[in-house]
């Protein structure tokens, strides 16, 4: 049997809403009508790219591709796994953002020296 629909399996924030789940299941079918108006190297662009995922998609859903190419089996995370990882990104993503605020006032200090001097 053929799901489409498949990533949103993987798990996500969003995963569990019915919204969104039928969404990402439907919403290539619904949008065919209004692209297929569209200049045609789109549409043939559009339908060769979503066929080709899907057939990528079946193909690494086969232990022996996996294999072959290393893919290692994918990890089961508990929701308080998941969370702490959540968590994690973004205390790294406030720290990057911080280093980034520090550098552009370092820049913004030197420039107005810089005019000072001028």
């Amino acid at each position: 049997m053929v799901r489409f629909g498949g990533a949103l399996k993987e798990g996500g924030p969003m995963a569990d809403q019915p919204i969104f789940r039928n969404l990402f299941l439907y919403g290539p079918f619904v949008l065919v009508p209004f692209i297929s108006f569209q200049p045609s190297v789109l549409f043939i662009f559009w339908m060769t790219s979503n066929a080709y995922t899907f057939l990528l998609m079946k193909a690494f859903q086969q232990t022996s591709v996996r294999n072959y190419f290393g893919v290692p089996l994918r990890r089961e995370y508990s929701p308080a796994q998941q969370l702490q990882m959540m968590k994690q990104q973004q205390d790294n993503m406030m720290n990057a953002m911080k280093k980034v605020k520090d550098h552009n006032q370092q820049m913004k200090k030197f420039s107005d020296e810089h005019r000072r001097k001028q």
